[in-house]
């Protein structure tokens, strides 16, 4: 059943009064340009290094000027405005100044979370030159002892020490994960390391977990832990501190890359791939990776057998794409490549990556999301512009932890520019107790326009009336677009929504269940007002004619729904 009118008036209405930002009408937009100035950095954008974006909008740019101070000629925007340079102060050490950036993460409020090396000075030399900051706070030092005092169990030496940081991840939690190489007295040489850095509200330092460190068991697996991807697409960090990594343990080359989720190990050379043959993973020593805020993952590998057909990207487990297989979207083509960078996979379940097709020529390129171009080289405008580069380099495109916002640089018929596209986005809340019922996304998007079709299963039985319940609120306060967030307990059960009059919004009821499943469709005004409006919804199940032996009531999980630009 569609939502009634009175219900999407209501929901237009209340989007009026919630709006953060003025909507876009454009899928894409270019927000940044070459030769775009910069006020306070003395120049003009000469070129776009690395970028990011967070779930509210946030955007960093990494970008080199034309300033002729060539001392502070690196900088990073915050949304087009002048935000840090090199040789700006950190907070911490007091007097030390920037010499570089690391690559940018951000989390939903804006927060960096990332490796920076500093400039020699008095207080400052190659032995303790960088270091893991939060924004400008320094969280770990090279050449400092580290904080953790042991690794799954095993005491550290006391004087173990930062040696060097290769990338760090940012969760909402402020959380850091990162990967890098320390040095233990115990043991010859130094050795690479995977640590997790956990501050309280002031940025200090709390807690720091190291995970993996070379000459310690994975644990587990009985063998040592030799390795991480130094690249930033070799680790990333979930809200509940969940992690995925390449790694390599043990002392036989040819099987020891691994991808591993927490202490789960999701992939090994040597092991079987998800495709038919029998095919097995022949290299995952170059792997990316990524991970959604429910355990969700996705990974690059290469097969061994068929060259032709040896590039697979996983996800949860499953082979989404293979090198050689064809979709509308590049047909009468297939997938040549698409390794050379990492890709995403939104808290939405969607997946953003880039591709090289066989067509071989001036359109090959493409950035995806799932199976739909975003854009696509010599085919695809905006803004009145034909795109006429993409560059398969790592770091060329990032998305937003949800999966809402997509940004990307790219060249243009009039220049290089950074592009950004807005989806929405949707996902269950599945609540801290949990409920017996479910609700998910069968497809569709939170766009204005748009139509997205919604499953409700697992009733009491048949016969009873399947409703989903909508509201402008959440069961408890706290962070809107928390993934890990708890309901209002109830003798009912566990309730995900806000139930006060001013957040109510409704509710949509299907006829009664027959054992299958139920289905329901939203259909999105196309109103720019509606962008940016957040509501939540909560199933239930009612036996009203007592048909069951089951409760009268059955919840299932919440579901979040965050409007984007058309």
């Amino acid at each position: 059943m569609r939502l009634s009118n009175s219900t999407l008036r209501l929901l237009s209405l209340s989007a009026l009064t919630l709006l953060v930002t003025p909507g876009s009408a454009q899928e894409t937009t270019i927000v940044q340009r070459k030769g775009d100035n910069i006020l306070g950095a003395g120049g003009a954008i000469k070129g776009f290094s690395k970028l990011a974006v967070s779930d509210a909008g946030i955007i960093y740019t990494n970008v080199t000027t034309t300033s002729t101070d060539k001392e502070r000629d690196d900088v990073v925007l915050l949304n087009g405005f002048l935000a840090v340079t090199e040789d700006s102060e950190v907070a911490t050490p007091v007097g030390a100044k920037i010499s570089s950036f690391g690559d940018l993460d951000v989390n939903a409020a804006g927060f960096l979370g990332w490796p920076l090396t500093l400039k020699n000075s008095e207080e400052v030399t190659n032995s303790n030159n960088s270091g893991i900051f939060f924004n400008t706070l320094l969280l770990a030092r090279k050449g400092d002892p580290i904080f953790a005092t042991e690794v799954n169990g095993v005491a550290l030496p006391a004087n173990t020490l930062y040696n060097r940081f290769n990338a760090a991840k940012i969760n909402d939690r402020n959380s850091i994960l990162y990967s890098g190489v320390l040095d233990d007295p115990s043991i010859a040489g130094t050795e690479p390391t995977i640590g997790l850095l956990e501050i309280d509200e002031e940025g200090n330092l709390t807690e720091e977990t190291v995970f993996f460190l070379k000459g310690y068991p994975v644990p587990g697996l009985g063998e040592e832990f030799t390795q991480v991807g130094t690249s930033p697409d070799s680790i990333a960090l979930a809200n509940d501190g969940s992690f995925i990594a390449q790694i390599k343990a043990g002392s036989v080359g040819t099987v020891d890359s691994i991808i591993i989720r927490n202490n789960e190990i999701l992939a090994r050379e040597g092991d079987f791939a998800p495709v038919p043959g029998n095919r097995k993973y022949l290299d995952l020593g170059g792997t990316k990776v990524d991970l959604n805020d429910f355990g969700g993952y996705v990974f690059t590998a290469v097969l061994d057998g068929d060259a032709n057909s040896a590039a697979l990207l996983v996800v949860n487990g499953e082979a989404f794409v293979q090198e050689g297989q064809t979709f509308p979207a590049i047909a009468p083509y297939s997938v040549d490549r698409f390794d050379s960078v990492g890709m995403y996979i939104g808290n939405s379940g969607d997946v953003y990556w880039y591709m090289r097709s066989t067509e071989g020529g001036t359109s090959d390129q493409f950035l995806l999301r799932n199976f739909e171009t975003i854009l696509q080289e010599n085919n695809s405008t905006v803004g009145g512009e034909t795109i006429v580069g993409l560059t398969p380099v790592a770091g060329s495109f990032f998305v937003s932890d949800s999966g809402r916002f997509w940004i990307g640089k790219v060249a243009t018929s009039q220049g290089d520019v950074i592009v950004l596209a807005d989806f929405g986005t949707s996902y269950p809340l599945m609540g801290c107790a949990g409920n017996p019922g479910s609700l998910k996304k069968i497809t569709g998007d939170a766009r204005p326009g748009e139509t997205m079709f919604l499953e409700m299963d697992d009733a009491q039985g048949v016969g009873v009336l399947p409703m989903i319940f909508w509201s402008l609120g959440s069961g408890l306060p706290g962070n809107k677009r928390d993934t890990q967030q708890c309901g209002r307990m109830h003798p009912v059960g566990e309730i995900m929504i806000s139930l006060a009059g001013p957040h109510q919004l409704g509710r949509i009821v299907e006829a009664p269940t027959d054992g299958t499943p139920t289905i329901f469709q939203l259909d999105f005004p196309n109103d720019l007002a509606l962008v940016n409006l957040q509501i939540y919804g909560q199933g239930v199940f009612y036996d009203v004619a007592g048909n069951t032996a089951g409760p009268t009531f059955q919840l299932t999980n919440g579901y979040y729904i965050e409007i984007g630009a058309p």
